[in-house]
């Protein structure tokens, strides 16, 4: 009788935003000023980056790092794009699209007493999600192990602890340039 304990462990992001008073450094971010940011975008040291609200947000590559190096499950949320720079064999990442459930809206008639039902289209949002979700999965799809479908917050993260938990007793492909010989 084995018991298997998964450690997962996100990783945080660097910001040029002040710090609010109840935050901490390097618990929700890791708070850094601009110039130092600039710096490190130069020096090729994020994931990921961008701006919101003129501040600027990213994932370093040594938040990544220092998850893995106390022997984490580092958990990301990246744009597509990002997945591209994180598929080596450093990082080995195992990559889970998590799909939002849209589908049209099946109603009945009121004017009818049988079950006649009525699809109501999808609205602008909606439509919006549905093809940002194909574009994803036509031009990442080569990137992605495992579509996650959201149907609610509570089964996403139970499919997702599946998903992880078989990573760790279940055998998987990957590239050859990933395995030491």
């Amino acid at each position: 009788f084995q018991f298997t304990f998964i450690v997962y462990l996100a990783s945080r992001l660097d910001t040029t935003r002040t710090k609010k008073s109840h935050e901490k450094e390097g618990v929700e971010y890791n708070f850094v000023s601009k110039q130092s940011f600039e710096i490190d975008v130069q020096h090729n040291k994020f994931v990921e980056h961008g701006e919101y609200k003129e501040n600027l947000y990213g994932t370093s590559l040594e938040a990544i790092q220092s998850v893995m190096s106390k022997n984490k499950v580092c958990l990301v949320d990246v744009v597509p794009e990002a997945v591209k720079h994180l598929r080596t064999a450093e990082f080995k990442p195992y990559v889970v699209f998590v799909k939002p459930l849209v589908s049209e809206k099946k109603k009945n008639s009121p004017a009818s007493l049988l079950t006649e039902e009525i699809f109501v289209p999808l609205d602008e949002e909606q439509q919006e999600m549905v093809n940002s979700a194909a574009f994803i999965e036509e031009q990442y799809g080569h990137l992605i192990d495992t579509v996650l479908v959201k149907e609610d917050l509570h089964s996403a993260c139970s499919q997702l602890k599946t998903i992880l938990e078989k990573l760790n007793t279940d055998c998987f492909w990957v590239p050859v340039s990933w395995v030491k010989l």
